[in-house]
């Protein structure tokens, strides 16, 4: 008796379901010139909203995009291949940020400040998320940002030459440990 309640109730909601979905595709243009006003006269209630909740939604985002991640991968690229001029506007800005950071700041060592030969060295690598210059080229200025704070401004030349001493430093004591054990 109980499952023919549930089926009942499921077909009465599989019902309601398509004529919702009906009367939405039959008024489709009311629909979104109501939400449109709807939005400017509740504008102030959403915005405070959004403020009050905001690890809230943050929460319910990002436990959306791990349950639909095929589907929102999917959404990105179209949005993607349907706005290539948008695309190409945030790209631009992203970089010329980049670049006016990179002009403002010279190498710590030597005073090297042409943008083009100076690198973000990682003072702990074991801190590292990614390099800068690739955070730089996904848009993430937060994390360009946060990953700049952990990094030493080096110009090429001074970059290799800390590797080289960083890599001296390892092998000599990789030496110094193999000698007291024998």
């Amino acid at each position: 008796m109980k499952k023919n309640i549930s089926l009942n109730e499921d077909k009465k909601t599989l019902v309601a379901r398509e004529r919702a979905k009906k009367w939405y595709w039959d008024n489709k243009e009311r629909k979104q010139e109501y939400d449109k006003k709807y939005h400017v006269i509740n504008s102030e209630r959403y915005t405070e909203y959004r403020k009050t909740n905001k690890e809230r939604i943050d929460l319910y985002n990002k436990i959306y995009y791990i349950q639909n991640i095929d589907k929102e991968k999917e959404r990105c690229k179209e949005w993607i291949r349907n706005n290539p001029l948008k695309v190409k506007v945030r790209y631009d800005r992203t970089r010329a940020w980049y670049r006016g950071i990179k002009s403002s700041i010279k190498c710590s060592r030597c005073n090297e400040d042409h943008p083009m030969c100076l690198d973000f060295h990682h003072i702990d690598p074991g801190v590292k998320e990614n390099t800068v210059s690739n955070m730089a080229a996904q848009r993430n200025m937060s994390g360009v940002l946060r990953e700049i704070s952990k990094c030493i401004v080096l110009c090429a030349n001074c970059h290799r030459k800390e590797h080289a001493r960083l890599k001296e430093e390892k092998l000599r004591s990789a030496n110094v440990n193999n000698a007291s054990t024998a």
